[in-house]
């Protein structure tokens, strides 16, 4: 295990319990605070690894807005990642705005968190973040993590596959119960060793591209990229100037949906 497994395996937990506390008091938490939160204790346990960029919120910030993870190894090849996060409302037990659609473009957020990822030569995986607790010992008994023993509390933090959100849509499938065998503990995201791969970056990648498969979707892919590896050696213009210039404010987002960028940088003696 990694350090930053270690670390994604913590913030899980402290998700799952503080959506526990919330539901104590009956209330509601916003993804929002949950991100923050995260992003400040993996910020201060790997200081000398990371490096972020917030942005400004866009329009439609209250239903959530983009973030993107890069890592980045010693063989300077990168991965990135773009998710959306989306948090249980703990009175109906559903992902309320997991099928959002802007009033204004008419354009589901999911089809348009698929096109922000894949328009461009440089793509990145598009994800859903589902911060989750559950009081109830009927659900989330479907584990899908093969490294580690079940722990309902490692789903603090889940992961679903953003092609999943679009074609789960028609029937509007947003409760936690009819989600369950779609997620996957985020951990597994930066830890896994059970697709192969040298580096950390090639395990990212092949677990990626080994359990999030579906492709199908209800618009014209002719204008994405879908690759069949999201592993480059040439990542976009900002997120070098954030790897050379954390505090540089002229770095510009690439479009208005994304709130900021996350860098994690391995460390080959403390992988190897």
């Amino acid at each position: 295990m990694n350090q930053v497994g270690n670390t994604f395996m913590e913030l899980a937990r402290s998700t799952w319990a503080q959506i526990e506390q919330s539901r104590n008091v009956n209330y509601q938490l916003l993804e929002e605070t949950i991100t923050d939160i995260n992003l400040l204790r993996i910020k201060t346990r790997h200081s000398n690894q990371i490096k972020t960029r917030a942005f400004s919120k866009p329009e439609e910030g209250k239903n959530g807005a983009d973030w993107e993870w890069w890592f980045k190894d010693w063989s300077n090849s990168w991965v990135g990642i773009r998710m959306q996060a989306k948090i249980l409302n703990i009175h109906s037990n559903e992902f309320e705005h997991l099928h959002y659609k802007n009033p204004k473009s008419n354009e589901y957020q999911s089809n348009k968190l698929i096109r922000n990822c894949l328009k461009n030569n440089i793509p990145r995986r598009p994800l859903y973040c589902l911060y989750l607790q559950t009081n109830d010992q009927n659900l989330l008994n479907t584990w899908n993590c093969g490294t580690f023993s079940i722990d309902r509390s490692l789903m603090g933090c889940s992961i679903i596959d953003a092609f999943d959100v679009v074609n789960l849509r028609p029937h509007q499938i947003k409760s936690l119960d009819d989600l369950e065998h779609y997620l996957r503990p985020w951990h597994c995201l930066v830890c896994c060793q059970g697709h192969g791969g040298k580096t950390p970056v090639e395990r990212i990648s092949n677990y990626i591209n080994s359990t999030f498969t579906t492709r199908t979707i209800d618009f014209e892919e002719s204008d994405l990229n879908f690759p069949d590896s999201f592993i480059t050696n040439k990542p976009p213009a900002y997120v070098l100037n954030l790897l050379e210039h954390e505090n540089n404010d002229n770095i510009k987002p690439p479009d208005e949906d994304l709130s900021g960028v996350i860098l994690y940088s391995f460390n080959r003696e403390l992988e190897e």
